[in-house]
Parts: structure tokens; sequence; C-alpha cells
């Protein structure tokens, strides 16, 4: 058994505003064969956020000998989800996935996780899976409970998998590992990147929360307090024991892929992944 391995392209947002095509045959080059798309874009593209169309995108995909494995979109409406979703049926993509929401208070959960049931019940009709992805504030709780537990608890597992981020959840103070065996086979992919060695000394972002909830700018603010930009690295050359998260999901969830994604990185963008992906080499259990 083994994760096939991809890449989030948000990893390389820089080189892809400069050009779509150039980007995705360099990735290529480096060795990836299996793409996350990152759009914030979709209120007036339905699909890469950089203009491309489907056809187009799917051609280059097919000349490349590459997937398309997900697309994590923002915003998300009543408007504009079947638009996405025929998008991501032309090009062959297995799935939507919503990369970020703001809570401060419960009601904004149990309001998101309406959101989201109706919009992966339009998915999962279209033959898609919709999973739900998480910072560190979806570890905070209202009445005593994780906004990982809620959702769990009021989304069909029909509709709503999970895309873990091992990263995000290892600074909540949590343990990833612990997370994956939660989400059990409600886990379809693992997002991973990697936490640089020497800065140990503010690993869980959210002990600095308090106990009010985590809006966006209270997100941005206790993430710059402590320079997170510098808190990145590449795989294998920070601390984190990607080999047992790797093993947990293989024996516990049905994650089907491990995407790299690099927030930031401590080199150019596009040397960036290419170190991530030499050293992914050395850990086993992927398939490249």
């Amino acid at each position: 058994m083994s994760l096939k391995l991809g890449i989030q392209l948000f990893s390389v947002r820089e080189e892809m505003a400069k050009s779509v095509e150039a980007t995705i045959r360099a990735l290529a080059d480096i060795g990836y064969r299996r793409l996350e798309l990152s759009n914030h874009n979709a209120l007036n593209d339905f699909g890469t956020g950089f203009g491309m169309s489907a056809r187009d995108f799917k051609k280059l995909l097919e000349e490349l000998g590459l997937e398309a494995v997900t697309n994590t979109v923002n915003p998300y409406t009543d408007e504009n989800i079947d638009k996405l979703i025929e998008y991501h049926v032309e090009i062959g993509a297995k799935g939507l996935v919503l990369p970020v929401v703001w809570y401060e208070t419960k009601d904004d959960v149990l309001r998101c996780c309406e959101n989201i049931n109706r919009w992966g019940k339009k998915c999962h009709e279209a033959g898609l899976y919709y999973l739900f992805h998480n910072h560190f504030h979806e570890f905070q709780k209202f009445d005593g409970k994780t906004v990982v537990d809620m959702v769990l608890e009021n989304t069909d597992p029909d509709y709503v998998g999970f895309e873990l981020d091992t990263y995000w959840a290892m600074r909540a103070g949590v343990d990833p590992c612990d997370v994956l065996r939660q989400q059990g086979k409600r886990c379809k992919a693992i997002h991973q990147k990697d936490y640089a060695k020497g800065r140990e000394d503010h690993i869980n972002l959210l002990e600095l929360a308090g106990t009010k909830g985590v809006s966006r700018d209270r997100f941005m603010e206790i993430c710059q307090s402590v320079n997170y930009e510098k808190d990145f690295t590449e795989i294998g050359d920070g601390i984190m024991d990607i080999q047992r998260i790797i093993d947990t999901a293989l024996e516990c969830t049905d994650a089907e892929y491990i995407l790299l994604e690099q927030d930031h990185a401590s080199m150019p963008q596009l040397d960036s992944v290419r170190r991530s992906f030499e050293n992914f080499r050395r850990i086993s259990g992927i398939e490249f």
C-alpha cells in the first residue's frame, strides 16, 4: 500500500501567475504527476484561477500524462457550485476542497456544516467528492468540541470528507496521527509540509488565540506575531515525523493522496518543490 504523491499548486503560485502552462510543464519535469489546483478567484473563474478553459487545461494534462486530483476553491456559493462542478468533471478531477473558513461562534461552525453538506451533496451526485481542509483554528473549541469534531458530527459522510493538513494540526498542539485516526475512512487526502528546525518554541499557535473565536484577522495576527513564514521548510529538512504520518494514514484512513503544500519557501518556489520531491524519495509508502 502507498499514498500517491502530488502537489498543491499554491506552492508555486508566483510561477502560476506568470504562466500556467510553463509552471505545469516545470512540475512535470521535476516528476510530479498529480496536481491539486488552487483557485481563490472562483466568483470569476471556475477552474485554475488563472483563466485557462477546461478544454485547454485537460489537453495540457493529457499531453504531459498528469492528473488533476482536486481544487481548493474560494469562495463557494450557491451560485457558482454548479459551474465549479462542471469544470472539474470535464478535466477528470476527483473532487473539490473547502480550503478555509473562519469561526467566531459555534453558530458559524454549524452554518458551515449546512453549506458544505449542501455543496457536498451536489458534488456526490456528479461523481466528485467534497473535502474539508483544516488550519490550526479548526481545533479551537466551542462548548467543549473542536471544529473538526463538529464537522464530523454534523455532516453526512457520503457528502463531506476530509483533507488533513498535518502541519496545521500540529500547530494547534495536537498529534496529526491522532486526527488521522479520528477522521478514519472519511480522510481522503493529506496535505504535507515540514516545520523548520530551531523554531520549536512557538509550534502551538492555538494557545495564543485565547478563548475567543478565531477570525481571519486574528489568525493572521497570531501567525505574524511569530514571523510564521520562517517556520516552513522543505520536506525532510524539518522536524515532522512524516514517515509516521504516512504509516498511520495507510493503516487508519482511506487517503489516496499525499500532496505537498509549501505555504512559504526558503528558496525560489520551483527549487523548493524540487527539493521536497527529492526528499520524499527517502520516505517509504509513497507512489511517485
